[in-house]
């Protein structure tokens, strides 16, 4: 009883001194090196940009937040985990469809970050193949992410 009411008096305090109390999402996104939230930015590779945005989620996985277009457009998801300090490390399918939402090709990438404060860069490989997956190219790919919030978008 005593320490119920130590915990309602401490939980009555946070609230008047304006103090959040963090959810496990919350918590890990403001650890050093720890992604979890939503992010947006640019991947570049030789060649070529493209804007793009993903989600972290506490539980080690990742996904690409889909654009709406009725000419077609791409999703896909991964994992990540934590190497150390502010490094983690990410890898992500992405599927390409078109209009009638049919396949038609795939991208896979495997990347390594590093993140200060609320941005990360990255560097890896990127292949792109066809829908049966038959390799068109690599590429050495890097994202510049900037974190939008830190509770991950469902995918």
């Amino acid at each position: 009883m005593i320490r119920t009411a130590w915990r309602v008096a401490a939980g009555t305090a946070a609230v008047v001194a304006g103090i959040c109390i963090a959810t496990p999402a919350e918590a890990a996104a403001r650890r050093t090196g720890h992604p979890v939230g939503t992010w947006t930015g640019v991947v570049s590779w030789d060649g070529g940009r493209q804007e793009v945005a993903m989600s972290f989620f506490a539980d080690g996985t990742l996904c690409l937040v889909p654009e709406d277009d009725p000419a077609g457009g791409a999703e896909g998801s991964g994992v990540w985990r934590h190497t150390g300090g502010n490094r983690f490390s990410f890898t992500a399918t992405e599927r390409f469809y078109g209009p009638d939402g049919e396949t038609l090709g795939w991208l896979t990438t495997s990347q390594k970050a590093v993140q200060t404060g609320p941005r990360f860069r990255s560097k890896g490989e990127s292949a792109q193949y066809d829908a049966e997956w038959n390799l068109y190219y690599t590429v050495t790919s890097r994202l510049d992410m900037r974190r939008t919030g830190t509770s991950p978008t469902p995918c």
